[in-house]
């Protein structure tokens, strides 16, 4: 000890710098692999999206063309059941 404070002795020994790199390198491992993590999972994010924006569009279509669908087939109902009334009248 100095009279000023403490003091570090400026030998370390070689297992504590071993340990210390090797925690170092764990925490760089692990904040690229997490980042790597998010990344893919922002990608993932992405095209599902895109896939439920293009599914929608596709189910609206799909429900335009059947409410026309169902026009048709009540204007076809309608006509033959005039024609049906038509032919009893003969």
């Amino acid at each position: 000890m100095t009279p000023n404070g403490f003091s570090i002795d400026k030998r370390i020994p070689l297992a504590l710098m071993f340990t210390v790199l090797l925690q170092l390198g764990a925490v760089v491992w692990w904040a690229s692999f997490t980042q790597a993590q998010d990344n893919f999972r922002d990608i993932r994010l992405h095209e599902l999206e895109l896939r439920r924006s293009k599914d929608a569009e596709k189910q609206d279509h799909i429900l335009e063309r059947l409410t026309r669908l169902e026009a048709r087939s009540d204007a076809q109902l309608e006509l033959l059941q005039r024609v049906d009334a038509y032919l009893r009248k003969k």
